[in-house]
């Protein structure tokens, strides 16, 4: 397979229109600037190539399947770093931010790729979510300037980074008025940085003391909650037990807490009420010890006849574990 390298840019190109008008539109150059090649196997193959200088640039790869047809694939990548670069232009204020990751760990640093249409600006870094997180002045001399942010807890699950650049006038304004190229003039992006919950996702086994029981058994159950790291962890632990049947009638979904509790953020750097996130109480089934069946009684003289036909047969919302994570409870089980 050949790997090729791409260096893209964008030039503003004007048109004639049908009547004697003009119009301009953006069009997209790409100019090759390495090559290597590869033979690819069972496992994944690399090779080198270098990159000679900031900007957008697309890797592409290309090979011919048993048949000699040809097969392509491509992806874009970014390079920062001074010089000069030719970005997709705009004819709002918006500027394209882009992220080196799609989720960040805390303690990662996110380095994001600010597409700079000024050769010198000044620029306002907010790191917002409900509030501004954090504020910094600081100067971009280059087209290709990249923001670091370090991503930290109270940062979950998710968080904004905007930009705001100024360029102050470079050119007089003309004595005659008329298009001002030289006015100062304002950009402003934002891009939104995924921070991942696996350190805030706890491990649940449940385990029986019997894989079958009977009518009537008492049923022994042992829980153990384990952190990201494997430790056993204290935690309060909300234990039911539900028919089956029931469940599979209401359409029952296992709940997802996390993903509830740490649900993406809008952008909150504005008023809002937060009695919209209360949390809704979720119907998971009957009432507890609500009975169901017939009502049939006893007979005298015969065996009795199972009553006890319970859909929620134990709900206890507040088991906690000790020290290793460990917690049991026991429930006698229904007809």
């Amino acid at each position: 397979a050949k790997i090729t390298l791409l260096r893209r840019e964008w030039k503003y190109v004007e048109s004639e229109g049908l009547y004697e008008d003009s119009y301009g539109s953006w069009k997209s150059e790409d100019t090759e600037v390495g090559t290597c090649k590869v033979t690819t196997g069972s496992e994944p193959v690399s090779c080198s190539i270098e990159v000679p200088k900031a900007g957008r640039y697309v890797i592409r790869a290309s090979s011919k399947d048993e048949a000699g047809r040809s097969v392509y694939s491509s992806t874009s990548v970014w390079s920062w770093g001074a010089g000069d670069v030719s970005w997709l232009g705009s004819d709002g204020i918006g500027v394209e931010m882009v992220p080196d990751k799609d989720v960040y760990a805390v303690g990662d640093t996110a380095r994001i790729l600010v597409q700079n249409p000024f050769p010198d600006a000044e620029a306002l870094v907010t790191v917002e979510h409900h509030t501004v997180h954090d504020v910094k002045r600081m100067r971009m001399p280059d087209r290709a300037t990249v923001v670091e942010v370090p991503i930290t807890g109270d940062m979950r699950p998710n968080v904004y980074v905007s930009v705001a650049l100024v360029r102050g006038r470079i050119k007089e304004a003309p004595a005659k008025g008329g298009a001002d190229p030289g006015k100062p003039e304002i950009r402003m992006g934002y891009v939104n940085l995924e921070v991942g919950l696996e350190d805030k996702v706890l491990d649940v086994v449940v385990k029986t003391d019997s894989p079958t029981y009977r009518p009537g058994d008492t049923v022994e159950v042992g829980v153990q909650v384990d952190d990201a790291a494997g430790e056993g962890k204290e935690a309060e632990v909300t234990v039911f037990v539900v028919d089956e049947a029931v469940l599979m009638l209401t359409g029952y979904e296992e709940p997802d807490p996390v993903g509830h509790f740490y649900r993406e953020r809008e952008l909150g750097v504005s008023n809002s009420d937060s009695r919209t996130d209360i949390l809704v109480r979720q119907p998971f089934g009957t009432d507890k010890g609500e009975a169901g069946g017939g009502g049939w009684g006893e007979s005298e003289g015969r065996s009795p006849i199972r009553q006890d036909f319970r859909t929620t047969v134990f709900f206890e919302p507040g088991l906690v574990t000790d020290a290793t994570g460990r917690a049991r409870a026991s429930f006698v089980l229904p007809d």
